[in-house]
């Protein structure tokens, strides 16, 4: 009776991302669907709710079908380094401490990301590798993976400038 209902995904941390998506593999394994990815991403496409829902019909068509490109964007958006402030839903009252004081750094942001790039003619998810070309004519260019494990991860700063400037580093 319990393999009727879908599981239901809101959003949160990354500890919810990877309780979802275990979810969702386990019911594929159950119904013998876990290597049919179309199969897979259309199951999803009713799981999700409230901010998650937003966030997932902003995505791509070609990572909405895709159940290996929506789970990579699942983990990237859900990831361990930057827990999301997307609500989760609450079904009791939890009591909450008062908003600090305003401090002179309060149009700054930091936040980690990866660097998607788009081929002309090519609806793939490609980012910038952390790894670079060592074989080419010319070692040391850069390399684009359609690997979310492969992706380098950069950190940008907003400088809350009326330009919209930012600052984009390289973490350790």
């Amino acid at each position: 009776m319990i393999d009727r209902y879908r599981p239901l995904f809101y959003g949160g941390s990354s500890a919810d991302a990877e309780n979802f998506v275990f979810q969702v593999h386990q019911r594929a394994l159950n119904l013998g669907k876990l290597h049919d990815p179309s199969w897979i991403a259309a199951f999803v496409s009713g799981c999700f709710a409230g901010s998650a829902l937003r966030w997932y019909s902003l995505l791509e068509p070609g990572v909405r079908t895709d159940w290996e490109l929506l789970r990579q964007a699942l983990f990237v958006k859900y990831n361990q380094n930057t827990e999301s402030a997307l609500p989760i839903p609450n079904h009791g009252t939890i009591p909450t401490p008062a908003a600090a004081l305003a401090g002179p750094d309060v149009t700054k942001s930091r936040r980690r990301g990866r660097i998607r790039v788009r081929r002309e003619n090519d609806t793939g998810t490609y980012y910038l590798s952390k790894t670079w070309d060592q074989h080419s004519v010319q070692p040391g260019r850069v390399i684009v993976t359609s690997s979310v494990s492969e992706a380098l991860e950069v950190e940008y700063e907003s400088l809350g400038a009326s330009d919209g400037g930012q600052i984009l580093t390289i973490p350790d």
